[in-house]
């Protein structure tokens, strides 16, 4: 049924051992190219041929060697997953069930903006290869599972689990969290089929007619499988309609529980339904009726964060414009950030803020009475995520202020000493404003972490 076999563990070990000893497993696995029998027996030993042929890695005719898969080495472990081409370069017919890649672009991403800290139960849905359930496995989780509804990404991410020898993964088949049973996790990461269409194509592609019908029920399973503290990085294609922006849309979905989860939302880019729809040729008159049925406004791709809430407090939704260097890290210390201030707002007020050096003030003039008059402040910033913020006065002046000598509360009264601010000012409010400011990224504040 499928071309590599769940063999007997000492013929995994053999091509575990074989790939760490040689690179020229190379030219079968990762460039996908024939080898003659001459050139195969001088680098690999009979032993190992005959573990690779009894595991369905290599296929021997007619002089030459050949592997029916790609296997490729990722961050550390091995992946395996269906071949595009044949080894002289003829385009195979794709499966409905094809393992995709483990190695293109947008799985890159996906793997780059995970958080690499340690956790308990880590979830990879929609796992296909199953990547980032072994690279959780063998670097920080001390379980992790992998879940697909095809049976066949399943037996890869099965085969590649006992390649690397990892003990503490489990494979499953299922309707996303289907074969949990159970189990509840405090990590769920899912980089799931997004791509709208009107007809089913492959597994891994297809995600309805709206884009999100994998995503939703994602989102929807958290209140039963998401452990407090527990968190989602889902990295997607969604939509903002009409009536919602998708940060909103992302709420609804979670039910009645909702106010147990916070939700940020960091838009890598943004996809116009009309392109889209141009992109789709002969199909645009259709999409357009698609899209203007679901109310679809615009077509987000983002990575996805939800987060249930180890405490009490209210729960926070946020959205940001990723910039040209947004990172990992980025996303991890706006979680952080906006579960400090959610948590206690009054507790900026004995932090030290500096402006941020990448931190720009636009001003517009308008001729009034003959003279320029200033009537519109405009903030912009690139880094940690791209921000535009209108102001008042005030708050320009306030950042050439702050240079992480002085306290918020000691900013606050010089401020009102200065007559900057009305006397009558609260400081909760003042609070308030330093930490719509920290969390454009226009303060930065070291002492806060």
């Amino acid at each position: 049924m499928y071309p590599i076999r769940l063999g007997a563990v000492e013929d995994f070990e053999i091509a575990r051992e074989l790939l760490l000893r040689t690179n020229f497993t190379d030219r079968l696995f990762v460039d996908g190219a024939y080898v003659d029998e001459a050139t195969l027996r001088q680098h690999v030993s009979a032993p190992e041929i005959d573990a690779l042929d009894r595991l369905g890695l290599i296929v021997q005719e007619q002089g030459k060697t050949w592997s029916p898969v790609q296997l490729h080495p990722v961050d550390g472990v091995y992946t395996v997953f269906d071949r595009w081409k044949t080894p002289d370069g003829k385009q195979l017919e794709g499966r409905e069930d094809i393992v995709y890649p483990s190695i293109v672009a947008n799985t890159r991403l996906f793997l780059d903006l995970l958080p690499d800290s340690p956790c308990d139960s880590f979830l990879d849905l929609c796992s296909g290869t199953g990547v980032a359930a072994l690279i959780a496995a063998s670097k920080y989780a001390v379980s992790a599972y992998a879940y697909d509804i095809a049976p066949r990404s399943t037996h890869f991410a099965e085969f590649a689990r006992r390649l690397n020898g990892l003990s503490n993964v489990t494979t499953g088949t299922g309707d996303l969290y289907e074969p949990a049973d159970g189990v509840t996790f405090d990590r769920v990461v899912a980089h799931p089929p997004y791509v709208p269409v009107l007809e089913s194509k492959w597994i891994f592609f297809d995600g309805g007619d709206d884009g999100e019908r994998v995503t939703r029920r994602i989102v929807e399973g958290l209140p039963r499988y998401l452990r407090p503290g527990g968190s989602l990085y889902c990295l997607a294609m969604a939509s903002d309609r009409a009536d919602q922006p998708l940060e909103q849309r992302i709420r609804e979905w979670l039910g009645a529980e909702h106010r147990e989860f916070d939700i940020a939302v960091v838009v890598r880019r943004v996809l116009e339904p009309e392109e889209f729809a141009l992109k789709t040729g002969r199909d645009a008159k259709k999409w357009k009726e698609v899209f203007d049925a679901h109310h679809i406004t615009a077509l987000p791709y983002a990575m996805m964060m939800v987060q249930r809430k180890a405490t009490g407090r209210l729960p926070f939704t946020v959205r940001r414009q990723s910039g040209p260097q947004t990172s990992r890290a980025d996303h991890e210390w706006l979680l952080d950030w906006e579960t400090r201030i959610a948590s206690d707002a009054t507790a900026i007020l004995e932090q030290r803020p500096s402006a941020a050096p990448g931190c720009d003030l636009r001003v517009l003039n308008r001729i009034t009475d003959g003279d320029w008059e200033p009537v519109e402040y405009l903030l912009s910033i690139d880094q940690p995520f791209r921000m535009e913020m209108k102001i008042d006065p005030w708050i320009a002046y306030l950042l050439t202020r702050c240079d992480g000598t002085k306290t918020v509360s000691q900013l606050f009264d010089e401020l009102k000493s200065d007559g900057v601010i009305l006397g009558e000012t609260p400081q909760a409010d003042f609070a308030q404003v330093v930490n719509t400011l920290g969390s454009g990224g226009f303060l930065s504040f070291p002492a806060a972490g």
